[in-house]
């Protein structure tokens, strides 16, 4: 009825076809002592933190220009707790495993980890080439910006600032960019990624 009978291992099919992304997810130590091999092999590497609650587009868009950037990407994606304590205090709608195993699917990501406090000590741990920020955290972002310096000093680093479409703009522009940000950010309407968001929490029934 269906043409010609095969025969298959449909089992090693499925694992030989593809590599399991869920490799990219590692601890923070691990994350660090790649992120210092990497650029001693002369990689551009980049690292950004997201929160990813709830993915969509906007996200895979985000990282993707981070990755163009250079030539390995890290991202540190917040945990719970942190969500929690910077963001809302219900705490995200999907949970850490369920973003970081969201994560490990977009192929221009190259590792992943969690991010439980912030501060700019991680730097020196980590070293990157470039730390990716966007105006989407608010003044939050013009704070860190502005005690960052010996930080980034020490690790020979450098801020690099996305809009909330994903575009890099001038140091010099990141001031009045989280400021309007900051405005609207509660009003969203206005704020392209909380629309998005919105749009699924309304469509899913998720509150």
């Amino acid at each position: 009825m269906f043409g010609k009978e095969t025969s298959f291992d449909s089992e090693k099919l499925q694992h030989e076809r593809f590599e399991s992304p869920y490799e990219k997810i590692v601890d923070i130590n691990k994350a660090k002592t790649l992120s210092i091999k990497w650029r001693r092999e002369g990689k551009k590497v980049i690292v950004v933190d997201s929160v990813l609650d709830i993915p969509h587009y906007r996200h895979a868009d985000f990282l993707l220009s981070c990755a163009n950037l250079g030539d390995k990407l890290i991202l540190r994606i917040n945990s719970d707790e942190f969500v929690s304590t910077r963001k809302d205090p219900k705490g995200p709608v999907v949970s850490l495993g369920n973003r970081l195993r969201h994560a490990a699917h977009y192929p221009y990501v190259d590792l992943i980890t969690t991010k439980t406090d912030g501060g700019w000590e991680w730097l020196k741990e980590y070293c990157p080439n470039y730390i990716v920020k966007s105006v989407t955290s608010g003044k939050e972002v013009l704070n860190e910006i502005l005690n960052s310096k010996p930080f980034l000093e020490e690790s020979d680093s450098e801020i690099i600032i996305m809009d909330e479409y994903a575009k890099v703009i001038p140091l010099e522009n990141c001031y009045r960019e989280c400021l309007r940000y900051e405005e609207n950010k509660f009003n969203s309407d206005k704020i392209s990624g909380s629309i998005i968001k919105r749009e699924i929490i309304n469509r899913y029934n998720l509150e």
